[in-house]
């Protein structure tokens, strides 16, 4: 079972770079949900324009294939059959990379950078973003999403052990700093 597992999630691991690729190369900019539906956008406002350029942030950054369904999304779909018990994450150098939250319930996003005009804190204290995003969630329970703006090699105020699964994509070797979160 292992061994299947690893297949699976090495094919959607090629998909997610694929994608990701496609997207640098000037695929389409129209931001969906995960679940396929347009976003909402309005040009009058200045919250609606924040609100389509985080999603458009995050579609660019992250973007989905022809079906509107994010990569990323199916490999976290993948881990949550495997492994059914996974109820809470924790996800250090996450960017704003919130695709966990569309299948696990609670995930903790840990970074340091702050981006361009605060650009991170933004995103993710903008409920309607996050709402939009997580629309299509697989899991009945309320999503909680927790944002630490803080180096993940420095204490960010979580609990050790309390955690189900560690992800990492884009930070480097994580595991010697952030493996004592993980329940054993």
């Amino acid at each position: 079972m292992r061994r299947s597992l690893g297949r699976r999630l090495t094919k959607a691991a090629a998909t997610m770079v694929k994608t990701r690729k496609r997207c640098y190369e000037g695929g389409s900019t129209d931001a969906k949900t995960p679940g396929g539906g347009e976003i909402r956008r309005a040009k009058s406002c200045k919250t609606d324009k924040m609100l389509s350029t985080l999603l458009d942030m995050f579609q660019k950054q992250y973007g989905s294939d022809a079906k509107n369904d994010y990569p990323f999304a199916q490999a976290f779909k993948l881990c949550s059959h495997n492994l059914p018990n996974i109820q809470r994450v924790l996800y250090p150098g996450c960017y704003i990379h919130v695709t966990p939250s569309f299948v696990f319930p609670e995930v903790v996003y840990v970074d340091s950078y702050k981006g361009k005009s605060n650009i991170m804190q933004k995103f993710f204290q903008n409920e309607n973003v996050l709402d939009q995003l997580v629309e299509q969630r697989c899991y009945s329970q309320p999503k909680q999403i927790t944002y630490r703006q803080s180096d993940y090699r420095s204490d960010f105020g979580e609990e050790l052990e309390s955690f189900d699964m560690l992800l990492s994509f884009s930070a480097g070797s994580i595991s010697s700093q952030c493996l004592k979160y993980v329940k054993r």
